[in-house]
């Protein structure tokens, strides 16, 4: 592999058949690579935890699943996976990446007490605030 190349790039090069006998043109390649990542820096420049992290601060004791006898600190990581795993996973519906999002809670939850049975709710919660124009946009179908 050449120093010049980035070495994904270069590795589709190496799988594809990249040529004039081909239908892959290595230009191709290049721009696929380059919109997915200016695509992906877009999306998650798009979303500013510290709006977030207010939005939620202000709205989880209205939603059923908070246990008033439970503070925020204790759903915020949970939300903040909501948001984070957002971005990794895109616009797929939550009950799409919900068993593998479970499988990491907990590394993902901190110094919070919740299982996922109790999280789950406020990480679908923030999921869906970021599929939907609105929380409560029922066209978009994530609630």
């Amino acid at each position: 592999m050449s120093n010049n190349v980035d070495p994904k790039l270069e590795l589709a090069s190496e799988v594809l058949p990249v040529g004039k006998d081909s239908d892959v043109h290595p230009l191709g390649i290049g721009i696929g690579a380059a919109t997915g990542a200016v695509a992906g820096q877009s999306a998650a420049e798009l979303l500013d935890p510290a709006v977030e992290d207010a939005y939620w601060s202000e709205a989880y004791g209205k939603r059923e699943y908070a246990s008033r006898d439970t503070p925020y600190t204790e759903y915020q990581p949970a939300f903040r996976y909501g948001w984070e795993s957002h971005a990794r996973f895109g616009r797929q519906a939550f009950h799409e990446v919900e068993t593998e999002l479970e499988r990491g809670w907990e590394a993902a939850k901190g110094k919070s007490k919740l299982a996922w049975a109790q999280a789950k709710h406020a990480t679908r919660d923030a999921w869906n605030r970021l599929n939907c124009s609105k929380p409560a946009d029922a066209s978009c179908g994530c609630h």
